[in-house]
């Protein structure tokens, strides 16, 4: 967890070792290219459904599989529905789905429990835990919260 004020350079730290931005001097060392990001923001496709935003992002589009990370996900009975008629929660979760199945070695999220309600965010910290004790290796997670840098 990577937690300091708003401004200080988290988001960016996060596109640098991603490859968005590049660093102007000095060098950041990253052990795997498999690396998967969950921007803040959606990065949800509007008119594709559940399922198809995580086949969007497979290298070779697999139902089954795609079906498995939505199950992963708690999302396995929403495959059908778009975004736009998800709540908060259940996007943070698709984005987070999209981040799995493409199978990586380190995961950075940026702020992935902003802009949901206290019950939903602590839920979501909870599915991340398990999930980081069996279907990811390694996450860097940003956050300006204290409190979530203490979960």
């Amino acid at each position: 967890m990577l937690c300091g004020p708003s401004g200080c350079g988290k988001t960016t730290l996060l596109n640098i070792i991603s490859g968005i931005e590049t660093l102007t001097s000095g060098s950041i060392g990253v052990a795997s290219n498999k690396i998967a990001y969950v921007f803040q923001d959606d990065r949800l496709i509007p008119w594709k459904t559940a399922l198809q935003n995580i086949l969007f992002v497979m290298e070779n589009p697999d139902s089954s599989i795609a079906k498995r990370i939505l199950k992963t996900v708690e999302l396995e009975n929403f495959e059908n529905i778009k975004p736009s008629k998800m709540s908060g929660g259940m996007r943070k979760r698709l984005n987070l789905a999209r981040a799995l199945v493409v199978k990586p070695q380190l995961v950075l999220m940026d702020e992935p429990f902003s802009s949901v309600d206290l019950k939903t965010k602590f839920s979501l910290m909870d599915f991340l835990k398990s999930l980081l004790r069996g279907e990811i290796e390694s996450a860097l997670i940003v956050s300006h919260d204290p409190e979530e840098a203490a979960v």
